[in-house]
């Protein structure tokens, strides 16, 4: 389960959006809309992971969890 306003997407993306009149699901799948990286940790570790990237000045985000049931991504305004 992604959060789709747990992490601030680059307002390029929202023009290439507006500009391409491109969907939604296809700025998800093409772009990710500015997440380069999808890291998937355990809730103990996700601290310290993040502290890590933080120190090697790179910037991280809490996105979502993995929840039981079908296999597959939803996204969640």
């Amino acid at each position: 389960m992604i959060e789709r306003k747990s992490w601030p997407v680059p307002a390029i993306f929202g023009l290439i959006q507006k500009i391409g009149a491109v969907e939604q699901a296809e700025m998800d799948s093409t772009f990710n809309n500015g997440l380069g990286l999808i890291l998937v940790v355990s809730k103990n570790e996700a601290d310290g992971v993040m502290r890590a990237l933080k120190s090697m000045g790179e910037k991280s985000f809490v996105i979502g969890e993995i929840r039981k049931g079908a296999r597959g991504v939803t996204l969640r305004d």
